[in-house]
């Protein structure tokens, strides 16, 4: 995406930015308000920049939301969801892989209740699929063989707790795969 015509695009923790991304920016996590890897990193500059940028790009209403939350002012954010390739295979493909999880490990991306849960329904059906955890620390992948497991998964997991966008869950669905996926606003956007 290119910035409009005589608008500079600058760094956004720069004084002077002319675009921002906003993402995964502020839930109420504790009722501090802010996700947890914004506390204690300079949440001052970082808004700061917010405020300094001629534009924010929001890639979901939810973040658009905490953006304007954060500005106090709604003028300067753009909605511009993020978005994937479609995929050759349709809905209707039969599906042999495990369930697949994507992304990385952090708390909020609720990995252990996936472990927990599946390891119930497992016990309950011994035929159950496997599970499959992509992304750090676990497993690194190539974009082809990421494309592949999502063409063969028998369903993609996202259960995470908060998220600003929600990548997975819109690959998956390009890939014509169920998804299974948490309550929360960015996924109830896209699936």
């Amino acid at each position: 995406l290119e910035p409009e015509p005589g608008v500079r695009r600058l760094s956004l923790l720069r004084r002077d930015s002319a675009w921002g991304v906003a993402s995964e920016l502020a839930v109420d996590v504790g009722g501090s308000g802010l996700e947890p890897w914004l506390i204690g990193r300079g949440v001052d500059r970082f808004v700061r920049s917010l405020r300094a940028a001629t534009a924010v790009i929001a890639p979901s209403t939810f973040t658009l939301d905490a953006a304007a939350r954060l500005l106090g002012d709604r003028s300067k954010l753009r909605l511009i969801p993020h978005g994937t390739a479609m995929s050759a295979a349709s809905a209707g493909t039969h599906r042999t892989g495990p369930f697949l999880v994507l992304g990385d490990d952090r708390p909020r991306k609720n990995r252990q209740s996936v472990r927990t849960a599946h390891a119930l329904a497992a016990q309950r059906c011994p035929g159950l699929p496997g599970l499959r955890f992509v992304g750090p620390p676990d497993d690194y992948v190539t974009e082809d063989e990421k494309e592949r497991l999502l063409r063969e998964c028998c369903a993609v997991v996202q259960c995470s707790l908060f998220e600003g966008f929600g990548m997975p869950v819109l690959e998956a669905l390009a890939h014509g795969a169920p998804v299974v996926c948490s309550d929360i606003a960015p996924f109830r956007e896209i699936a």
